[in-house]
């Protein structure tokens, strides 16, 4: 292929050649004779676009809302969502000796889920009553250090599952995502595998977690990843941690926490999303 590009007088730089020889050749050239102008030469960053294919996407699980749910399932599920979160947070240093909420007394951390507005906190022991300044939503699970007194947790620092900064291995390939035939779509919330690049998709209403956190939409979405949760509880917790995560919003937006984009939706718009350079297109519909 090398050859054949250079006899069109197309020189190739030893980075895109290598990556090159790595893809059909046929493809390649097609897409070669197809780009006008011609290129005189060939880099790393044009032999990635040549390369480029719609990523092979498949479905890994769907979060929809409890319905019909027997008590027993029910229970279950949200003891099961309790114990993922809570070994994300026992990560953290921080709260290694945590106290379970029904013996927590004097100065200690615990790690409960908080209802009632953020103002009660419970875990399998029991729960308590919570107080703290931080904006909660029900259903975060969470790690509180402060002290306890009479059933009362006053909490003086709060702390989420958060995310890892992690390296994430080149993968070719591009998907769409938005309410349209033939995208990702962003009116369920599921998790996808694309070329292996894990994607999770919300329909969470971020106007809604917005008004209760008191922020815009953006940073709603950011407060989701870092709670490591969407809002359709009990199976709603971003396990394993998202490398992309899509929600539908008043505004198109792109941020990057952690290694994880996470994208903002337009209504009528769509995103392409491009795997190896983790760029993010608009497009109207």
């Amino acid at each position: 292929m090398i050859r054949k590009l250079m006899e069109l007088g197309v020189m190739v730089e030893p980075e895109a050649a290598s990556l090159l020889e790595k893809g059909d050749a046929n493809k390649v050239m097609e897409k070669v004779l197809k780009l006008d102008p011609m290129p005189l030469t060939i880099n790393a960053g044009l032999a990635r676009q040549l390369l480029t294919e719609p990523a092979n996407v498949k479905v890994v699980k769907k979060a929809a809302a409890m319905k019909g749910m027997s008590v027993p399932d029910f229970v279950a599920s949200y003891n099961e969502r309790f114990s993922v979160l809570q070994r994300l947070l026992l990560k953290n240093p921080l709260l290694g000796n945590a106290a379970s909420i029904s013996s927590a007394s004097g100065v200690c951390r615990i790690i409960g889920m908080v209802k009632n507005g953020g103002r009660t906190i419970e875990d399998p022991s029991g729960e308590g009553d919570f107080i703290t300044d931080a904006r909660l939503l029900d259903g975060d699970v969470i790690g509180a250090i402060g002290t306890a007194e009479g059933g009362v947790f006053r909490a003086n620092e709060i702390i989420f599952p958060g995310v890892q900064l992690k390296e994430r291995p080149a993968v070719l390939g591009t998907f769409t995502a938005g309410k349209t035939t033939g995208a990702i779509r962003t009116d369920s919330t599921a998790f996808y595998d694309a070329n292996g690049t894990a994607v999770a998709v919300s329909d969470a209403d971020l106007g809604e977690v917005a008004k209760q956190l008191n922020s815009g939409e953006k940073e709603a979405a950011l407060e989701l990843l870092k709670r490591r949760r969407l809002t359709v509880p009990p199976r709603d917790c971003l396990e394993p941690q998202p490398d992309f995560l899509v929600f539908n919003a008043k505004e198109n937006f792109t941020e990057v926490f952690k290694g994880v984009t996470v994208v903002g939706i337009k209504e009528g718009n769509t995103s392409e999303i491009d795997l190896s350079t983790k760029k993010v297109t608009f497009k109207q519909v």
